[in-house]
């Protein structure tokens, strides 16, 4: 494991991110919304896919600039939204586990974004997964593990602010 890698992030060698995107999942398979999202997810990966490997911050520029060029309130875009926000968290860790400067921080800071439009939408943890392929139950278990490190972080914060020297 690389230095500074939390557990979290190493444990996302146990699943992939390839260039196919729900493979194992047919089109009939994939309701109208998750195809929407799982369509601007791949319209992300096409665009920055290649930055993931090479530079955290100009990976984040580029999905900030697909999340941005989303206009408007409708289903349809925050569908997009959904997509891209899940494709940019999974590249970020999927940068992490490989010890990329800034991937573990990129993977912190689109976590709580993702989640904020995955509760809007109320999708489940298992509506996203076939949206990008790879093994679900890792990639769920990676999730609530971060979320339990990024909730961790302020308490440590807090408590070394509040140490007497």
């Amino acid at each position: 494991m690389k230095p500074g890698l939390t557990v979290g992030i190493a444990a996302a060698a146990l699943f992939s991110l390839t260039p196919a995107f729900a493979a194992s999942a047919s089109a009939n398979t994939l309701t109208p919304q998750q195809e929407a999202m799982r369509a601007a997810a791949a319209s992300a990966r096409e665009d920055c896919h290649d930055l993931m490997h090479d530079d955290a911050h100009e990976y984040d520029a580029c999905l900030q600039a697909h999340h941005a060029n989303v206009k408007g309130r409708s289903a349809k875009a925050q569908q997009e939204r959904m997509g891209i926000l899940y494709f940019a968290w999974i590249g970020a860790a999927n940068s992490a586990r490989t010890g990329l400067p800034g991937a573990e921080k990129s993977a912190h800071d689109w976590l709580p974004r993702m989640r904020k439009q995955q509760s809007a939408m109320k999708l489940s943890d298992h509506e996203l997964c076939p949206l990008v392929e790879g093994d679900c139950k890792s990639r769920v278990a990676l999730i609530l593990q971060m979320e339990k490190e990024l909730q961790q972080k302020p308490a440590a914060s807090a408590k070394k602010a509040t140490a007497k020297p």
